[in-house]
């Protein structure tokens, strides 16, 4: 796997988190990315509904490794099931994100690093004074990572009992591309990535991993419409004409709900509030903008060491 590398400030460095200070990684999760998923994380049920499923494996285990680790939407609520987490992001601004939430939640039992795979071990002195976890979990990680040989020799040699990839399973309408391609760009946006070709690939190196497929809500939040616009103009990585802006503000006005927040263990549940045209420019008081993309489903793929 590729990676940009930068030298970028060094973040504030609390006790348990150690920083390569030599080689500073960064990849597609630059600031504004990263704070945007952040955000949708902390008002989604996707940590929950994941850890619930991991539950049966983690009981089984004291330590979990996490590449990959993001913001710690796992590695945080699956310190308070453990005794040892370690947890891996390549991103700088996820990593500071990262440190944040570590520091929110109190959890002493976490090691967060910020390092990533290239080639074929982890940058840095990390790759060599790493040491085994009982379980190895791998969520939302690109194709080239989870399938490369190089990587799936790594994490089975320092997996002691479990190796879990959490990727997503089947198609969504991913931003509501399916809607805004043909509006903006006169043509069909084709949805990437299938589990499948990582089933596939593991059955060809000789293994055949167990499979259950979860529900989960990761609508994401927005401080007010101009952030939203802002997060679309972002993710389609060009700049709109004032026509292409004016017909992506118009959608995003019909989509994009007005709402108090209100969280239960079955899902993040939107309280609609009204339209996004009858709220730009406020949200009022506890209340914030949501751009609802319904139910989306997970796979957990998982396999013994």
């Amino acid at each position: 796997m590729k990676f940009l590398l930068q030298v970028l400030p060094l973040p504030l460095k609390p006790i348990s988190c150690y920083y390569n200070t030599d080689l500073m990684v960064t990849t597609k999760w630059d600031e504004k990315r990263s704070r945007w998923y952040c955000r949708a994380v902390e008002h989604s049920n996707y940590p929950l509904k994941a850890v619930a499923v991991l539950t049966p494996l983690l009981k089984k285990c004291d330590s979990v490794i996490d590449f990959g680790a993001g913001c710690g939407a796992l590695s945080i609520p699956i310190a308070g099931k453990l005794k040892r987490v370690t947890a891996i992001e390549p991103s700088i601004w996820m990593y500071r994100l990262l440190l944040k939430r570590l520091k929110k939640a109190g959890r002493k039992n976490i090691k967060a690093y910020n390092t990533g795979w290239k080639s074929h071990r982890l940058q840095g002195e990390l790759h060599r004074k790493l040491k085994s976890h009982d379980m190895v979990i791998c969520a939302n990680l690109p194709e080239n990572v989870v399938c490369n040989i190089n990587f799936l020799r790594y994490i089975t040699k320092i997996s002691t009992k479990f190796i879990v990839y959490i990727q997503n399973a089947g198609e969504w309408n991913k931003f509501y591309y399916k809607d805004l391609y043909p509006m903006l760009f006169k043509k069909k946006y084709v949805y990437g990535g299938d589990y499948k070709k990582t089933c596939k690939f593991l059955h060809q190196h000789g293994i055949s991993a167990n499979i259950k497929i979860f529900n989960y809500f990761h609508d994401q939040p927005f401080e007010d419409f101009n952030d939203a616009l802002d997060f679309w103009q972002h993710r389609l990585k060009i700049k709109l004409t004032s026509r292409e802006g004016k017909i992506l503000a118009d959608f995003l006005k019909k989509k994009l709900i007005a709402t108090r927040k209100r969280f239960s263990e079955s899902r993040y549940e939107s309280i609609p509030m009204g339209r996004a045209d009858r709220s730009v420019g406020t949200t009022g008081r506890n209340n914030t903008l949501i751009a609802p993309f319904g139910l989306r489903k997970a796979v957990l793929i998982w396999w013994e060491s």
